[in-house]
Order: C-alpha cells, then sequence, then structure tokens
C-alpha cells in the first residue's frame, strides 16, 4: 500500500453549485452477494459482467479484497464499472460509473487502477477506484454541424466504519479535459474551444479539503463535482 496524500479533483463553475454544494458523503454498498459474479450480476443491466481486477492478500480487517466490476449490456445498452469489495460477510458492490450510447454519442469506461491506499498516516487504508471515460458526440442541423469529445477521470474511495460494513463515496471527478468544434454553413467558419482543469483536495481524517480555482469547466454525466470547502467523509 502506497501513500498517496493529494488528490487531484477536478473544478467546476460555481454556478453549476446553485442548487447547493454535492455531498461527498459515504453511503452504504449493496450486499452482501456469496461471490463475486453474484455481486456483478445484482447490477444494473444485462449482457456481460467482469471482473477486470481484484487486489487480495494483507489487508486490513474486515476487507479481504478490493475489486473492479464491470456489467456492459448487448449492443448500445451501455456499461457500468463500480467499487466491490469483500469482507467475510461476502461482496459488497456499487458506486460506480455509467455510460449508455444514444444515436449521435457514444463512450467508454476504462479501468485506470484499483487497490488500497493510505492516505494518512496512522489511518485505515480505503479502498480507491481509479476511471477515465472517454466519448464523443457529433451531428448537424441546417445551419451547422458539430463535435464534441471529453476525456473525464473520476475516483470512488471505500472504506469501513463502525457498522463494519463497506460504504463508498460517490464518484467524484478527479480531471477533466473537453474540446467543442462547431462549423456554420454559411459562413464557413469553424470555432474549436476546449476546457480542462483540477482542483486539488487532501484526505483528512473524516474530511476531504477541496481547494480552488473553480471557473470554465463543464459539468459531465456519473460524477460529482465538489465545490471548495470542507466536506465530511466518515464511514459509517
Amino acid at each position: 500500500m502506497r501513500a498517496l496524500p493529494v488528490i487531484a479533483v477536478a473544478a467546476l463553475a460555481s454556478a453549476a453549485f446553485a442548487g447547493g454544494p454535492p455531498s461527498l458523503s459515504p453511503v452504504a454498498m449493496r450486499g452482501p452477494f456469496p461471490s463475486i459474479e453474484k455481486a456483478c450480476a445484482a447490477l444494473e443491466g444485462g449482457g456481460r459482467c467482469r471482473a477486470l481486477r481484484t487486489v487480495e492478500g494483507e489487508l486490513p480487517a474486515p476487507m479481504r479484497a478490493v475489486s473492479a466490476v464491470e456489467r456492459r449490456g448487448s449492443g448500445r445498452s451501455g456499461q457500468r464499472v463500480t467499487l466491490a469489495v469483500r469482507t467475510d460477510e461476502g461482496w459488497f458492490v456499487e458506486p460506480g460509473v455509467a455510460v449508455e450510447e444514444s444515436g449521435r454519442c457514444s463512450g467508454e469506461v476504462t479501468l485506470d487502477d484499483v487497490g488500497l491506499h493510505v492516505f494518512v498516516e496512522g489511518e485505515p487504508a480505503r479502498a480507491l477506484l481509479k476511471l477515465r471515460t472517454r466519448g464523443s458526440c457529433a451531428g448537424g442541423f441546417d445551419a451547422y454541424e458539430y463535435a464534441n469529445r471529453w476525456d473525464d477521470r473520476a475516483w470512488i474511495l471505500g472504506g469501513v466504519g463502525p457498522s463494519q460494513r463497506p460504504s463508498a463515496t460517490p464518484p467524484i471527478l478527479v480531471a477533466q479535459q473537453h474540446r467543442s468544434e462547431e462549423l456554420r454553413y454559411a459562413t464557413g467558419k469553424r470555432t474549436v474551444k476546449k476546457a480542462g482543469g483540477a482542483l486539488t483536495v487532501r484526505v483528512q481524517p473524516g474530511t476531504l479539503e477541496v481547494a480552488g480555482p473553480v471557473e470554465g469547466l463543464d459539468t459531465t454525466v456519473g460524477a460529482v463535482l465538489p465545490a471548495v470547502g470542507v466536506h465530511p467523509v466518515v464511514f459509517p
């Protein structure tokens, strides 16, 4: 297990928080299931289900294994990748990141890493799932055509508290790069816009401390965009 005291988390324009900043509080994972196959099969969607990578060995009790599992539907019905944790009770799953394909858009979730990390010396190790989502949309109308591409990275932090059952944060956006292109037929003018950036988040006992700037970035599907400030993160 390697020390990892600082996390990079993507920025978001403050206007997106009109309804209040999103919560990063861990929620109970689903389970227990007797096997990782049963846990994966419980995820929404049909089609193929598999473990992408599993880490076992000398993990702090009550965690016995940490994994990333994927449920991929047939055809264009989408994909979901989630965190999975095994204790002596069995396997627990979710939350995760999902993509759904449409007529003009497509996307893919890939695994960057999954494992156990010590963020603060002397504090319990936490499960960490790192995911990358890339996709594109393209189309046209009477006056113009467009093409958008994005490359987002999300982290999910899992742990076990006094309940002795795993819980995990929602997916937290950790990096973001977007590119949009538009061609106006009448003038032949092509406009390209790019956006991207990162915040710094420090993991402390019971909190995530998010620092700024927060401007000029887009929202995303499937991940929480944290506001600047201190977020309580307590594993029940």
